[in-house]
């Protein structure tokens, strides 16, 4: 007597965790490349779920990924903590085949904390030439109007400027603010 039968290989699932990654406030961008430039070698690592034959998970020997061509994409640039925002995107081993493996990404988080020293910003406003603007309001008559001002952006203390000049204009970019080229920042709200 002769029974068929299936015989069915299940893939086996592995996690791929990218680390938490933190910094003092410098006025740039945190990513796993921006901390792998400043020393922190760990930076760019990726976590496999560790081999284990009985429950079916890890690589096996000699497949994975190309850790090289890992593309980090997360990125922050203000001071707060954003869980799970250490995005990345990677490539399998060439004899690595996508149906042998359920891959799934755990995101480490991101964070950005407030620097050691307060930075002080000293704006001086000046009116317009025309008379239309006042040094730091306009009167409000009732329906939408515009207001140009001129704004001189100073930093006391030592810090990196040009960094902080950087970080005002991303930040200003939600209101109406535009820098100049002299490195000044017109409002034209």
């Amino acid at each position: 007597m002769v029974h068929n039968s299936t015989l069915t290989i299940k893939p086996r699932t592995v996690t791929l965790t990218s680390k938490s990654l933190s910094k003092k406030f410098d006025g740039t961008y945190l990513t796993a490349d921006e901390r792998y430039a400043a020393c922190e070698k760990y930076a760019r690592d990726i976590t496999a779920t560790a081999f284990n034959k009985e429950k079916g998970e890890g690589f096996v020997a000699n497949e994975g990924i190309v850790a090289a061509s890992t593309e980090f994409t997360g990125k922050l640039l203000a001071i707060k903590k954003v869980e799970r925002a250490n995005t990345f995107n990677y490539t399998r081993q060439e004899n690595t085949l996508a149906e042998n493996y359920k891959i799934e990404r755990e995101y480490g988080d991101l964070e950005i904390t407030p620097p050691d020293e307060k930075i002080k910003l000293k704006i001086k406003l000046k009116a317009n030439a025309d008379g239309t603007g006042r040094d730091t309001y306009v009167i409000y008559n009732g329906v939408t109007q515009q207001a140009i001002m001129e704004v001189h952006v100073s930093v006391d203390g030592e810090v990196d400027t040009e960094s902080i000049l950087k970080r005002i204009i991303e930040a200003s970019k939600k209101w109406c603010i535009k820098p100049s080229e002299c490195g000044n920042i017109s409002c034209l709200c």
